[in-house]
């Protein structure tokens, strides 16, 4: 499995490492950094570099020096592991300057399309130009919308027939829960038919197909202006 250079074998890591400050010292800015940030950590890998030659030559490898490999070790990873946070955080840093530092590219989530069935919609009340719909998925776990699913687009004709266009529908707007208001403005006659239908959108912007349409009679009465 991939991971960032800062884990590994003691090789593997002091060699990223020595990468890792040369380029990040290069620029600083480019990776979102101040220059003192980037040139403290180089100064951790100038002691890691020491620290480590010193522990895997024949000459001058003793316990101490053991020792104080496996201490240099453990700072420059714990800085690294910041700077890398802060670097992963830059939105300007983008994904082949990432891996150019040896740290892994920012995890991509794949976009959930929309469900294959259309939501059920039924008319729950209608009161006067007020009409209420409940909106449910196909599934019998009683789910009030799929998985991955931000609500269902509705949309509304009036008229006696529901067209075979799906054009002449007007968006009325989108459902977020399980039930919903549409409400009629005034000028649309008392006992006039309207018809309402629905369709799942993803969060990715993906839509289902419609579902088939419900119809509904609308009440008269006018909606009447909230008080000041």
């Amino acid at each position: 499995m991939a991971r960032n250079f800062y884990y590994g074998t003691d090789a593997r890591i002091v060699a990223g490492s020595a990468r890792f400050a040369s380029r990040i010292n290069a620029s600083p800015s480019a990776f979102g950094l101040s220059p003192e940030r980037a040139a403290s950590y180089a100064a951790l890998d100038a002691i890691l570099q020491s620290a480590y030659h010193a522990a895997i030559t024949p000459n001058t490898r003793t316990p101490v020096a053991v020792r104080e490999k496996d201490e240099a070790l453990r700072a420059a990873r714990l800085e690294a592991a910041r700077v890398a946070s802060i670097i992963s955080a830059t939105t300007t840093v983008d994904d082949g300057q990432l891996l150019a530092l040896g740290l892994l590219p920012r995890p991509r989530r794949a976009a959930r399309p929309a469900p294959d069935e259309p939501p059920i919609v039924n008319v729950a009340m209608v009161v006067g130009r007020l009409v209420t719909v409940r909106i449910r998925a196909q599934s019998s776990d009683g789910a009030r919308k799929p998985l991955g699913c931000l609500g269902a687009q509705l949309y509304v004709f009036r008229g006696n027939e529901p067209p075979s266009d799906a054009r002449l529908y007007r968006f009325e707007g989108l459902a977020t829960r399980k039930t919903h208001t549409i409400q009629f403005p005034n000028d649309v006659a008392s006992g006039s038919t309207a018809w309402i239908s629905a369709a799942w959108v993803s969060r990715s912007g993906k839509t289902s197909i419609a579902s088939n349409p419900v119809s509904v009679t609308i009440q008269g009465g006018p909606v009447l202006a909230a008080s000041a």
